[in-house]
């Protein structure tokens, strides 16, 4: 591979400076309202281990298993087997130990936490399907990855490879014609399906509907006028919302994570996404601390949409705040990745390294809004 750098092993990494992330909670927010503009903004206080190598340069080594120090990428080829046997594995060499990795992850600790058990169990006979863009993608791998290392995980027999074939014409009505893939049993009858979703299209909407009990989808990093992310929404809104009124049935709409690209906003303050990036600081990858607590384009308009009280079967999954202290928990520099991103120049502040812990505290999040759903009722 062509530019690829080999992370030094554990005993001879590099110990950089601590550098501060976000941790606290803005003014505003402790008084019970949201931040919800830059004025109201705070300094970083806290910091990951100094020993942590969440350095953006050099490039992560695609070859030897998507490593770049304690950076993994979160796609299932890469963090299987290492960390979802049910077994534990030896991690010694390129990869980081799991205890070191919720070591580096302050972002997480203190904050309550589930397994994916505690979901199947919820859902019994029910599917769950997951609805998005790759960063949600990225969630599934990682539901994969639990059902495996939980040891909760079926295999896929005739009855339900069958269902699989039965509904994909409902999602080939569409414009983009893709039903749902990597599907997956668990015990207890879940069934467990992702679908590559980017933006809204109403046939799919109504694929998903009559395809899955449980829904937890987000689609907004694709979105760039907010004026069209709006009235989207409310369209998927009008269907998605009575469908959550049904008995057994819930609606999980996640928040749009937070991306943490440098700006050359000269004040410091960055919202951190793409469009607004500084496009010089491609070629070397450089992610950025961003300062803006919720003032976020694509969550305002859906906080906007779900305040209008028209929607109140749709549950706002919380995942924003989870990921915007993780700017250095991306993958950075991407260059000549195997799967098809094979740029010369790739910087990526949007994907994030693997993390439990992360998703274990996402889970909780997911365990809390099926319990406050309308229809749903634990199995």
């Amino acid at each position: 591979m062509s530019g690829a750098t080999t992370p030094a092993p554990r005993a001879e990494l590099g110990t950089p400076k601590p550098v501060e992330v976000a941790t606290a909670m803005p003014l505003a927010a402790a008084n019970g309202a949201a931040c919800t503009h830059l004025s109201c903004a705070q300094r970083f206080s806290a910091a990951e281990p100094a020993w942590a190598d969440l350095r953006f340069q050099p490039t992560i080594n695609w070859k030897l298993g998507g490593v770049r120090g304690d950076c993994v990428a979160g796609e299932l080829e890469y963090i299987m087997p290492k960390y979802c046997s049910p077994r534990p594995r030896d991690s010694h060499g390129l990869w980081p130990s799991e205890a070191r990795l919720n070591e580096i992850d302050v972002h997480s600790q203190g904050k309550p936490k589930a397994d994916l058990a505690e979901i199947v169990r919820m859902l019994g006979n029910r599917t769950l399907l997951l609805m998005g863009d790759s960063v949600m993608e990225q969630f599934y791998n990682t539901v994969q990855c639990f059902l495996r290392r939980e040891s909760i995980e079926l295999p896929n027999d005739e009855p339900f490879l069958r269902w699989v074939a039965d509904t994909a014409p409902l999602w080939r009505m569409g414009k983009r014609k893709k039903p749902p893939k990597l599907p997956q049993r668990a015990l207890g009858g879940t069934r467990l399906l992702y679908a590559r979703v980017t933006q809204y299209q109403q046939d799919e909407v109504a694929a998903a509907v009559r395809t899955a009990d449980v829904i937890v989808l987000n689609w907004g990093l694709h979105y760039q006028k907010m004026s069209d992310y709006e009235s989207d929404l409310r369209a998927a809104f009008d269907v998605l919302n009575e469908h959550a009124s049904a008995p057994g049935k819930a609606i999980l709409f996640q928040e749009t994570g937070a991306q943490h690209f440098k700006a050359s906003d000269a004040r410091g303050y960055s919202t951190g996404e793409w469009e607004s990036r500084d496009k010089g600081a491609d070629k070397l990858c450089t992610c950025k601390p961003i300062e803006d607590f919720n003032v976020n384009v694509r969550n305002r308009v859906l906080r906007e949409v779900l305040s209008s009280g028209r929607y109140p079967n749709v549950v706002q999954l919380p995942f924003y705040e989870l990921t915007r202290p993780r700017w250095r928990w991306h993958f950075g520099n991407c260059t000549q990745r195997p799967n098809g991103w094979n740029y010369y120049t790739c910087c990526d502040c949007t994907h994030f390294c693997f993390s439990p812990a992360m998703w274990h505290t996402h889970l909780h999040s997911v365990k809390a809004g099926l319990l406050s759903s309308v229809g749903f009722r634990p199995a």
